[in-house]
């Protein structure tokens, strides 16, 4: 629990806001040494940087040749066309 301290206590000055146990800070404030700080957020956390906001180019080149496939353009009948022939070889 974070407090700041009003009157000097054991090695803390007035002004400080230490980060105490929750017992050592209900004692203090009791005694009237400190009060509980409206800034409750912890002292050893830093936030990490936020991330560049503009997305990142992905290139993706996962493509299938067929077995036999020497790179030149080759007249392949479409799926439609095959399964015309198909059809009517029955």
């Amino acid at each position: 629990m974070i407090v700041t301290i009003i009157k000097p206590y054991w090695k803390w000055k007035k002004g400080q806001e230490p980060d105490l146990t929750e017992e050592l800070a209900y004692k203090l404030i009791e005694s009237g040494y400190a009060v509980i700080s409206g800034d409750q957020t912890r002292r050893d956390y830093i936030p990490k940087p936020k991330q560049e906001t503009e997305p990142q180019k992905i290139e993706v080149n996962n493509f299938y040749l067929p077995p036999g496939y020497d790179g030149e353009d080759y007249d392949r009948p479409s799926f439609f066309d095959r399964l015309k022939s198909l059809i009517w070889q029955r």
